[in-house]
């Protein structure tokens, strides 16, 4: 594909790809190899992937094959966009999935670009990322399983100029199926990757083009070199090639060293390769943006909310200038106007700050715009609603569901957590202990404890009895928020023993219990024990059922604040609550975090602790969060029955 202007923007911040490239050392084992011994080792190099599945290219498909057009992130079709990135109509990433379709531009769908008729649809060919691309269904149904070729009349051609028709003179025979200039390039490199990947299976293949000749028929080992050669390698390749690697483990070696085509197969397959790529055409300007849409959500009058954005950008030419439009545009203030262009014209996770600030109570709405020389403008949707008093989901949104007594000392927890899908504001929630049976409020403001400050949606507050030992250090480390120290001398709270039962209430109104209010003899249940809710104990209750609750050592903490037990044992807490096996993995989580279940999955939310979406992704079963901060965030999984599973992760 030709140079072009890069705008990339996704849900979640890939904006280090832009610059990735092999690792050190990948390649080494093919150097000084020439024609078909360089491509036996290339093959022993890139042989051994990791099959992901034929599912998991949706997920792939929203950091591979995405383009940024007014303000919108789609997908990047081949059979569809146009040379300058204008199309007929457009495929939101996420969503217009094929379905059904009578049509062009009804949906998109997994185009085999090496038809998997060809290879009777085995594995790992079939499922192969490099290969399969995101394609308006319909073309993807006339091209067929016909070659690729240059038609010579053609009897169908798409909305961006794709053609199906009779081959040209050396470029095959009968029907074939021919794409735009600008993409000519990167299926030329795709079938040299098949040819190289697959080179002990190839030659057998289906179809008109793969053979015995190096992998290929000589038609079209030419013709594959002449589309390469005239269509160069893009940013967008690199960034594909990247997006790839990370979802199955190996690489394109004709994108990163496009000379390697010559030393396979071209006019150099006489001199042996010495590592050295084509030197690379400069960096295209490129900008992106997390979030790509701002929900500040409920916002008391005259209080500011504070969002932040994270900004990257390569190659720029000049400043990145910010501003808000719309007709709220006064609720939402940012904290600079200017992002000056460093020296080396690269931007790296640069905070930009908004203030939401309502006067009035209703839904405000406004626009955040970034502009830079030679870079298509980004416009961000901002939106939030005023009011005088937040509302909370339900009364019983808030629910205790881990409890530690220790043994010892005052080694004691109590862990709340927000089991609604909105953030709650802690006015009007207390906890309180009914000390030794005396009952709820009886012994005063010693044995209460008044909830403050707000708990984003699936967030975990844990109190812990300043006197004993810290035994969620470990939990707590990236995320000391979660964690509230209550003094033992002044609030009695965290001091229960067995008898002391404790209740949520909101309002004055009891919402949850642990133990018997009035009963002054210990409960077994709660003595020298960590208790935890199960997983289908979805809300609090107004009477104690112990069968509600599963028992540990009161030494093992390792739960509290978490979605899954450290030490990895079974998920049966409430932190899972759901009624279907859902598995994230791993937890803590440093890169790519998998996400499993025995029922298929509809889309995945994560939030923040300060209840802000980091991302959306929908229909996947990964997710490459290496980009965000370390510390723990809510996760928030949508099944195709549309039941909701919330969970927690770590990042490390």
């Amino acid at each position: 594909m030709k140079k072009f202007t890069l705008l990339f923007c996704v849900i979640i911040l890939f904006a280090k790809i832009l610059s990735a490239q092999a690792p050190a050392g990948y390649y080494n084992n093919a150097m000084g190899q020439k024609d078909q011994a360089l491509r036996t080792e290339l093959f022993n190099i890139i042989k051994n992937h990791s099959d992901r599945g034929y599912s998991a290219l949706w997920t792939l498909y929203q950091t591979s094959d995405t383009m940024h057009r007014n303000g919108k992130v789609y997908v990047w079709d081949m059979y569809s966009t146009k040379a300058d990135r204008s199309a007929n109509y457009y495929f939101t990433v996420g969503s217009n999935q094929c379905g059904n379709y009578g049509g062009e531009g009804d949906c998109y769908n997994r185009e085999h670009s090496v038809p998997k008729s060809w290879f009777n649809d085995a594995a790992p060919m079939v499922n192969d990322g490099f290969h399969l691309v995101p394609t308006d269904g319909y073309v993807n149904g006339r091209r067929s399983n016909y070659d690729f070729g240059e038609v010579a009349s053609a009897t169908w051609t798409s909305t961006n100029g794709s053609k199906l028709g009779s081959a040209k003179s050396g470029s095959g025979s009968g029907t074939v199926f021919e794409p735009i200039d600008e993409y000519k390039g990167d299926f030329a490199r795709i079938y040299f990757y098949m040819a190289t990947r697959y080179m002990d299976k190839c030659s057998s293949w289906g179809g008109g083009m793969f053979g015995n000749q190096k992998g290929f028929e000589t038609w079209a080992i030419d013709m594959l070199l002449r589309w390469h050669r005239a269509d160069p390698v893009s940013q967008k390749e690199i960034i594909r090639n990247n997006a790839v690697y990370k979802h199955q483990n190996n690489r394109n070696p004709f994108v990163d060293h496009p000379e390697l085509a010559e030393h396979v197969w071209g006019n150099q397959t006489a001199n042996a390769w010495n590592g050295v790529s084509t030197p690379p055409a400069d960096p295209e300007p490129g900008l992106s943006v997390v979030p790509m849409q701002v929900q500040a959500g409920q916002t008391k009058l005259h209080s500011g909310k504070i969002i932040d954005l994270k900004v990257n950008g390569q190659a720029l030419k000049g400043n990145v200038s910010l501003s808000i439009s719309g007709t709220d545009a006064s609720m939402f203030v940012l904290n600079n106007t200017t992002i000056s262009k460093p020296a080396n014209g690269t931007l790296s996770d640069v905070t930009v700050r908004i203030t939401y600030t309502p006067t009035t109570e209703s839904v405000h709405t406004a626009t955040l715009k970034l502009t830079s020389d030679e870079i298509t403008p980004i416009e961000i949707p901002l939106s939030g609603t005023g009011v005088e008093t937040l509302t909370n989901a339900t009364d019983a949104s808030l629910m205790i569901t881990e409890y530690t007594e220790g043994a010892t000392g005052n080694n004691k927890a109590l862990e709340l957590y927000n089991t609604s899908n909105a953030a709650i504001d802690l006015e009007g929630y207390v906890l309180k202990s009914s000390h030794d049976g005396a009952g709820f409020g009886a012994d005063g403001e010693l044995y209460e404890y008044a909830l403050s400050g707000t708990l984003p949606a699936h967030g975990f507050m844990v109190l812990h009895n300043e006197a004993g030992a810290d035994q969620l250090s470990a939990v707590t480390a990236n995320n000391p928020a979660i964690k509230q120290l209550i003094p033992y001398t002044t609030n009695r709270i965290c001091s229960f023993t067995g008898n002391d039962a404790i209740g949520l209430f909101f309002n004055d109104e009891l919402i949850d219990i642990l133990g018997v209010e009035t009963s002054s003899v210990n409960n077994a249940m709660l003595v020298d024990k960590t208790i935890r809710r199960k997983k289908n104990v979805t809300e609090g209750s107004t009477t104690f059922t112990e069968n509600e609750w599963e028992i540990a050592d009161w030494t093992d903490w390792s739960n509290f604040g978490l979605a899954t037990p450290a030490n990895g044992g079974d998920e049966t807490s409430i932190q899972d609550h759901m009624f279907v096996n859902i598995n994230l993995y791993p937890n803590p989580v440093t890169d790519m975090l998998y996400v499993e279940g025995e029922s298929d999955i509809k889309s995945v939310v994560i939030y923040n602790l300060a209840g802000q979406m980091i991302t959306l992704r929908n229909s996947q079963n990964q997710i490459n969060v290496s980009n965000l901060s370390k510390g723990i965030y809510a996760v928030k999984i949508t099944l195709a029955d549309g039941s909701i599973v919330n969970r927690k992760i770590v990042k490390q």
